[in-house]
């Protein structure tokens, strides 16, 4: 009996040893980061067409293969531009976890070309380089810049409008915008409305051609058509300085430093002076209360000028009654 009852406990005492076991199967991928190697495909890059425009110019995000699972860190190596190009390098910058390159054109500078970039890419495996893997090709700024007149004849004393300058995009996407002129290495007889575009002639110009350049800048960057407008000025008023004998041709006066002197009215033709200026020498300059001209045109010097000794040339400013002046420099 008692056999029976210890092998019915050793019985029950298995059962449950044996219920309590379960077995327990667990499916797993093991996991493996992925790695690249230089130049091994597994990023890509769309190439951008892009004009200058004044902003920020940016990539898509490159894609990445799906055998990368971890996070990379993206660095820019190189960047080969063209020969001629004025781009500045600091600007161009890369957002290190998503690959996307920028380039910051707000100021200008990113010139017509294409601009190559190579990357070192930080990964599990080590760093990966890719050389060329995208490039900014920048494309040439759209605009054509025209003048309703090539050449055009004007007098020495004329004033005003003389030509119009234009532009027409020739993206044929009415992608141009924010149009502004301005003359290039420009004197200060000319000028041109930044809005309109119409040059004007502001002052008597003496005789002469003169070619005029425009830039035209927008959104897209700046264009320059070099000698677009010829202006061709006509026969320009002279002068000529007469003795004291009112004939004989003045070409230097010798005076001590405290010798007053009159000249003769100066001799003007094809202009009519309603008032007289005189140009004196920078070195003059503290002297020049001592210098008078009369309505003829006269030149006064003071008794009590002591002016310095030395030779000095002095010009003359006429102003028609229009309130046009010209310079006549070192008379």
């Amino acid at each position: 009996m008692r056999y029976f009852i210890n092998s019915f406990k050793f019985l029950l005492f298995a059962l449950i040893i044996f219920s309590c076991e379960e077995r327990v199967e667990l499916d797993y991928v093991e996991f493996t980061p992925g790695s690249l190697a230089d130049n091994d495909g597994k990023i890509i890059y769309s190439d951008v067409d892009v004009y200058p425009v004044l902003d920020v110019i940016s990539t898509d995000t490159p894609s990445v293969d799906n055998s990368i699972n971890t996070g990379l860190v993206f660095n820019i190596d190189t960047v080969k531009a063209p020969a001629e190009s004025t781009f500045d390098y600091s600007k161009f910058s890369i957002d290190k976890p998503s690959g996307v390159i920028s380039y910051d054109n707000s100021m200008g500078g990113l010139t017509e070309g294409n601009y190559s970039i190579t990357l070192s890419v930080d990964n599990a495996g080590g760093v990966a380089r890719y050389d060329d893997i995208v490039t900014i090709s920048v494309l040439s700024v759209p605009i054509q810049i025209n003048i309703d007149s090539e050449s055009v004849d004007v007098g020495s004393l004329q004033i005003g409008e003389i030509a119009t300058a234009s532009v027409t995009d020739l993206s044929g996407q009415g992608v141009v915008s924010m149009v502004t002129y301005q003359l290039v290495d420009a004197s200060d007889i000319y000028s041109i409305n930044e809005t309109t575009g119409v040059i004007s002639k502001d002052k008597a110009a003496n005789s002469g051609s003169v070619k005029l350049s425009v830039q035209v800048g927008s959104n897209l960057g700046a264009v320059v058509a070099s000698d677009l407008l010829t202006v061709n000025v006509g026969p320009s008023p002279t002068i000529s300085l007469l003795q004291l004998d009112g004939s004989t041709p003045l070409t230097r006066v010798t005076l001590s430093p405290y010798t007053a002197y009159t000249s003769y009215p100066p001799v003007l033709s094809d202009m009519t002076a309603a008032s007289w200026d005189i140009i004196l020498p920078p070195t003059l300059d503290n002297f020049k209360n001592f210098f008078s001209m009369g309505a003829a045109g006269e030149i006064t010097i003071a008794s009590d000028a002591n002016l310095p000794e030395g030779d000095y040339k002095i010009g003359v400013t006429p102003k028609n009654a229009g309130g046009i002046s010209l310079d006549f420099p070192e008379v």
